[in-house]
């Protein structure tokens, strides 16, 4: 009997569509791979809840994902959820599990300025996980901080459009971000989209934010998954 290779199976979870940005980042580096998605709708969002509902949520969800679909390895692609239960979600399932965080180092590293923002949902904002980053990668930077829930709504509304409908309210956008704006006149540099559902809206951040600001998300990562799953031939 000779082994050989069968397909990865990557499993990515996120409470809503956002993650596809993550898959779709993963899927340029690993196309040989297999892939299944899912989402939490029932929960949805994640960034208005409780951390006690979040990782409630994401520890059921995730364990019945893998029991219907046996994945080799998971990718949490939600920053809510990995920064609240990532390491409850590993207790729990046989695999590796990867979580995203926001972007904090590569856009300090980028900076010249030294000014940069963190856009996330209002959950990720508050969380310790996020000041750590910013101590150890972004000490030097002065960060401005800004929670959006409203982004991440439209973001999901975006991407179930119909053909036809008419596009989002750029003022709506305008508003929820109008901290990075007032930041961008007077230095700010980068900004990280620290929600998986941002970069779903990358299109409609840039006609709202000076072109000055360059975008930085967790799907320019590398996201190399050395798992190999043999099979008997």
């Amino acid at each position: 009997m000779i082994a050989s290779k069968a397909p990865v199976t990557v499993g990515v979870f996120d409470s809503g569509l956002g993650g596809l940005s993550i898959m779709g980042a993963i899927r340029r580096v690993m196309p040989e791979a297999d892939y299944a998605y899912c989402c939490d709708n029932l929960n949805f969002p994640y960034g208005t809840k409780s951390e006690a509902e979040v990782i409630a949520a994401a520890e059921k969800v995730t364990s019945l994902f893998f029991d219907t679909t046996h994945f080799d390895v998971l990718v949490i692609a939600c920053n809510t959820a990995s920064v609240l239960a990532l390491e409850s979600i590993r207790k729990n399932l046989p695999i590796p599990i990867i979580g995203v965080v926001p972007a904090v180092k590569p856009a300090a590293q980028a900076s010249k300025t030294k000014v940069i923002g963190v856009l996330a949902t209002p959950v990720t904002i508050r969380r310790p996980y996020l000041d750590s980053l910013i101590k150890n990668f972004a000490a030097e930077c002065r960060v401005i901080k800004v929670g959006s829930s409203k982004l991440v709504t439209l973001a999901e509304e975006k991407i179930r459009r119909r053909v036809g409908q008419e596009a989002l309210d750029l003022q709506e956008i305008r508003i929820e971000v109008e901290p990075i704006v007032a930041e961008a006149k007077v230095g700010l540099d980068q900004l990280v989209l620290g929600c998986t559902h941002f970069p779903l809206l990358e299109d409609e951040l840039r006609q709202v934010i000076p072109p000055t600001v360059n975008f930085v998300d967790s799907g320019s990562a590398d996201h190399r998954l050395p798992i190999e799953r043999k099979a008997e031939a």
